[in-house]
């Protein structure tokens, strides 16, 4: 895998144009994240509403969150007016690839969960540019090539270079889209545990202030990102793995104080295998 090259915001439309001259399909791939705090997902829907896409999340165990997923779409020289508004600050994730998009979702999906190497699975969030751009650019080169296996170029916006990064991942003659976990490498995990860390936490946040701004108002802005911490840290001791458990677990906290978990209606819940589901199936009868 070769050293990615750098380009400005308004070189993109430049450079796009002549990667999908070159595409025998007239087609480039994008991961929106519709997950996101962010404009992306609206734009994508009002500049190239007659896109193919397909939400990650269909068919999976996030399904419930749905709107708000991750997105693939296809992308072509129609489309100029929505890559024209994109920018390294607010961009999808560009991809070429000779596999069809069909033939690529199984495989797409099967990579929403890393497993880690204490026994965890992680919701990976590779279709954010702040996860996969340093993924790509700080972990040895055969590591993004066996997570990126259908992928030949790909171009992620760089916060830190403030423009584009262009990266050959590997040879078409070596792509392939085979459903399957990815363990994530323990020897890479240390450079991604920090932003995997922040980006969760994040997320919980905007939740929150969505979906119980009278809890949030009620406490200090410094104490926010602690309590947050505090909630994943105990929910993730107590066995929750899936990102919506956690988030309600922390929500729980809360509205409810630290230890609400060892109330009776819980108590059970806590020694199953899989306390995520019965979690979740406890708050909707409470």
């Amino acid at each position: 895998m070769e050293a990615p090259t750098f380009f400005r915001d308004s070189q993109l439309p430049e450079v796009l144009t002549g990667i999908l001259g070159q595409q025998p399909d007239g087609h480039i791939f994008v991961l929106v994240d519709g997950t996101a705090d962010s404009p992306l997902l609206e734009r994508f829907f009002r500049y190239a509403p007659d896109a193919g896409y397909h939400p990650l999340f269909l068919g999976t165990d996030m399904e419930d969150c749905l709107p708000y997923s991750p997105y693939m779409a296809q992308i072509s020289l129609r489309h100029m007016e929505f890559i024209q508004t994109c920018t390294w600050e607010c961009s999808p994730i560009w991809f070429t690839s000779p596999i069809p998009m069909e033939r690529q979702l199984d495989f797409w999906k099967s990579r929403l969960y890393t497993g880690l190497p204490d026994g965890r699975h992680l919701l990976f969030r590779y279709w954010n540019p702040k996860i996969l751009g340093p993924f790509v650019q700080d972990t040895d080169p055969t590591v993004a090539q066996s997570f990126l296996r259908p992928v030949v170029n790909l171009i992620t916006p760089h916060p830190i270079q403030r423009q584009f990064a262009y990266h050959t991942i590997q040879p078409s003659i070596e792509v392939r889209a085979i459903p399957g976990s990815w363990p994530f490498p323990e020897s890479a995990l240390k450079v991604f545990e920090q932003s995997f860390s922040q980006l969760q936490s994040r997320e919980i946040e905007n939740h929150l202030w969505a979906n119980a701004p009278e809890i949030m108002e009620q406490v200090h802005p410094a104490l926010v990102p602690i309590k947050i911490n505090a909630g994943l840290e105990c929910g993730l001791k107590l066995g929750l793995s899936r990102d919506d458990a956690l988030c309600r677990f922390v929500e729980c906290q809360m509205r409810w104080g630290d230890g609400f978990w060892q109330h009776e209606a819980f108590q059970s819940i806590w020694q199953q295998p899989d306390p995520g589901e019965l979690f979740l199936a406890k708050l909707e009868i409470l």
